[in-house]
């Protein structure tokens, strides 16, 4: 991959919680000039304290395949898409741009257990976790002053990223906030399968779906193997279920770095060859070819306390 590539699929996450508000923050100005983002700002700064443990009455996150991390990347993959949105003729409202990035941040709240909850992690809740996140919100945004029309709009769009085989959507309050819904769906998946470390991250995946009971895969290579057919289904469930959305991602990329090819695409194509060549030649050290930022260490810490 050419080294100009490698920098622009590195820009895609970030770690520093300062860095990705900035970076926020001046997505949304150029997407609405002059929108204020005093709430979503408070938001940010209440799921840096829920993920870290210091909000009241719950735990630190202990799933570390959805993590803060997650969160982030998602966000920002979901302001892009809305910023993309614009550029293509189909602009959102001030309210929706808030809700929308309020959604983002709580979507994966339901995988932090309450202080009183000390058994096991938070991954026990992976069957469950879109309802409790929804429940956290509602709790949380009426704590807050939020409206019952703005929680049940978050409502429905946290709710949306359940849709699945056998999963029927819930009826969308306007066609916003469908398109908001099915813009969250997207950023889930552009933001997770994007990020530089996600094959290393797909065997804490493994860990979680382990002790969440979530069933198919008999071991880490085994999970490997089947992501490549996941990815499959992820880029059609995008542009089926999803209405095609992901196009606004191009079109921002266009209008702001002037690329033909958005990071978020190069960055899963590369996965999906890089897995590709470990599952078919390295099957017996694939390991050894999954090392960045050390992240193979905090695997076997995670084993060993397990």
């Amino acid at each position: 991959m050419p080294e100009s590539d490698t920098r622009l699929l590195q820009s895609v996450s970030l770690r520093d919680p300062a860095t990705v508000w900035r970076v926020l923050a001046d997505t949304v100005r150029d997407l609405d000039p002059g929108h204020d983002l005093a709430r979503v700002r408070q938001v940010y700064e209440d799921v840096l304290r829920l993920f870290a443990g210091r909000y009241p009455g719950y735990r630190e996150c202990n799933t570390p395949y959805h993590d803060l991390n997650h969160t982030t990347d998602v966000v920002l993959a979901m302001a892009r898409l809305m910023h993309g949105a614009k550029v293509c003729g189909q602009p959102l409202s001030r309210r929706g741009i808030t809700l929308g990035l309020v959604s983002t941040f709580l979507h994966d709240t339901g995988y932090i257990q309450e202080e009183t909850d000390t058994e096991g992690t938070g991954a026990k809740y992976a069957h469950e976790h879109v309802r409790r996140s929804v429940a956290f919100m509602d709790k949380y945004l009426t704590a807050q002053g939020w409206s019952e029309a703005d929680r049940a709009t978050c409502r429905y769009i946290i709710l949306r990223t359940e849709l699945g085989p056998g999963k029927r959507a819930p009826e969308a309050p306007d066609p916003e906030a469908d398109l908001l819904a099915k813009m969250l769906g997207t950023a889930d998946l552009l933001g997770q399968m994007a990020d530089r470390t996600y094959l290393e991250k797909l065997l804490f995946l493994f860990q979680e779906f382990r002790e969440g009971d979530v069933g198919g895969f008999d071991s880490e290579l085994d999970l490997l193997e089947h992501t490549l057919e996941f990815c499959g289904q992820a880029q059609a469930r995008m542009e089926n279920e999803l209405g095609g959305v992901r196009r606004f991602m191009a079109a921002h990329y266009r209008a702001t770095k002037g690329l033909e090819v958005d990071p978020y695409t190069m960055g899963i194509r590369h996965h999906v060859e890089y897995l590709r060549d470990i599952v078919q030649n390295h099957r017996d050290d694939y390991r050894e070819y999954l090392k960045r930022e050390g992240l193979m260490d905090k695997l076997s810490d995670l084993y060993e306390s397990g």
